[in-house]
């Protein structure tokens, strides 16, 4: 039976990407300062927490 919830999980936004190694996360890239990668887990409660990953950025 479903219960509505999900486990915890990646966002990733346009322009960012993730690179997982055996199932962890082993760098974050982005092509732009403005990308984000986050850990996205609940608050417990209703809703979610955010948590922004530090992003190396391309080209620097």
């Amino acid at each position: 039976m479903a219960c509505g919830a999900l486990p915890a999980g990646w966002a990733v936004e346009d322009g960012a990407a993730a690179l997982f190694t055996d199932g962890r996360l082993a760098e974050a890239v982005t092509r732009s300062p403005h990308a984000r990668l986050y850990r996205v887990r609940t608050d417990g409660e209703a809703g979610a927490v955010e948590e922004p990953v530090p992003c190396r950025l391309l080209g620097a």
